[in-house]
């Protein structure tokens, strides 16, 4: 018989064959690994969900009556522990009540012995092509959720910012009559403290009473220290709103040209309280040009880039962050010396869903959107990390021509 070949994009596909009979097993696994696939072999269910602790392959292709844990029990235990992969159950007893029960449990095909080898391999395809698009419409539909949240997020902060923005403007505007007026009451209590020995002795005891009671020395130093403080952190405060107005700029078919640099030290703003405990920041900026962008997906990107430095590195650490053309592209490099990636899972921190975090402290998706945001703009993201000596994200985009997305809006 002439096996049919597979396309390309379906070789090194990795696959489980599950079934209780060797020769099978052998025949299959001989047949699968000849078209280009990755084959693990199981003799039952329960062995093959032993293998699954390790292994994530692409499609299961399983027995219906082996000993042990049958197909129905394999399909059941998958569904319990919420493991989404696809399974073609495979048998010598064809009957249609097996293959609809098999169906209802979960499975995504079924084929009957003696196994006709070319349908076998029509199976796989059909059965690959179908995950393949149910996984692509999912991260799109998550995509969709998170662009929505993302818009809805920045409106919120749109309008937290405007609410805070208004008292404290006030406060900033009164802070120069406020000092100007203490002024004129230290200069008063000066002109009184030198001509003091001019006062009458009553006079004099009292003021000095006052003076010494009240400890004006301190008054006149504190005082200059307090406005300070109340100055910074008004300024601070204003710094902090500027940056949420400028990360609610969340509307995609908004393009402008876009000051990079004022991207980064608005995200290092929003990030100051979680990097002043252990990190230092080492920026070195070179002559960028303004760069037409979205300037609300841009902050995002960036924003999630310096929050996932600042994680990596455990203890007391560094971020440097350098700018420069090169070109044409304006080419930012943010690297920090945290505990860096291992090599294998450099491959797919872009891919949807996928993260190192505890389950509930990520969406996977970060990573994954600033790589659209970034390709949108005709620009590249790119990853170099070396494990215990830390990671750098090079971001690139151009600097002259508009962005494609900009051009279709």
């Amino acid at each position: 018989m002439g096996y049919a070949k597979m396309d390309a994009t379906d070789r090194a596909e990795q696959l489980f064959i599950v079934d209780d009979e060797e020769e099978i097993r052998l025949s299959l696994c001989d047949f699968l690994e000849h078209e280009g696939f990755q084959v693990i072999v199981a003799a039952n269910g329960a062995e093959a969900l032993k293998l699954l602790d390790a292994q994530f392959p692409r499609v299961v292709i399983s027995d219906l009556m082996m000993p042990d844990v049958d197909g129905i029990q394999f399909l059941e235990e998958l569904t319990k522990r919420k493991i989404n992969i696809p399974v073609i159950i495979m048998t010598a007893f064809g009957t249609m009540d097996h293959a609809i029960q098999a169906m209802k449990k979960g499975a995504s095909d079924f084929i009957t012995k003696p196994i006709d080898l070319d349908y076998l391999l029509q199976t796989i395809r059909r059965v690959i092509d179908r995950s393949k698009m149910s996984e692509k419409i999912k991260e799109q539909q998550q995509q969709l959720i998170q662009s929505e949240k993302m818009a809805s997020l920045g409106q919120l902060v749109a309008g937290i910012a405007h609410e805070i923005n208004n008292p404290i403007n006030f406060i900033i505007s009164n802070l120069q009559p406020l000092k100007e007026y203490l002024h004129g009451y230290k200069n008063v209590i000066q002109f009184f403290s030198t001509h003091k020995e001019t006062l009458p002795d009553e006079l004099r005891h009292e003021f000095l009473s006052i003076y010494t009671k009240n400890d004006i020395d301190f008054i006149n130093e504190d005082s200059e220290k307090l406005l300070q403080s109340f100055e910074d952190g008004s300024h601070r405060i204003s710094g902090i709103v500027a940056s949420l107005r400028q990360y609610s700029r969340v509307d995609v078919d908004y393009y402008s040209p876009f000051d990079l640099h004022e991207a980064i030290d608005s995200s290092l703003r929003l990030l100051h309280t979680r990097y002043k405990q252990h990190i230092t920041v080492r920026k070195n900026y070179g002559n960028l040009p303004p760069v037409i962008c979205s300037p609300g997906q841009i902050n995002q990107v960036f924003l999630n880039i310096l929050s996932n430095a600042e994680e990596a590195v455990e203890g007391n650490g560094h971020v440097w962050i350098i700018t420069t053309v090169e070109n044409g592209m304006a080419v930012i490099r943010i690297r920090d010396d945290g505990k860096g990636i291992p090599a294998n899972i450099q491959k797919k921190i872009f891919d949807p869903f996928f993260t190192t975090k505890p389950v509930g402290s990520g969406t996977g998706l970060g990573l994954s959107i600033s790589y659209g945001i970034i390709e949108q703009h005709g620009g590249t993201i790119a990853v170099d990390s070396e494990v215990g000596k830390g990671t750098t994200f090079t971001v690139k985009l151009p600097t002259q021509n508009m962005p494609r997305a900009a051009i279709s809006t």
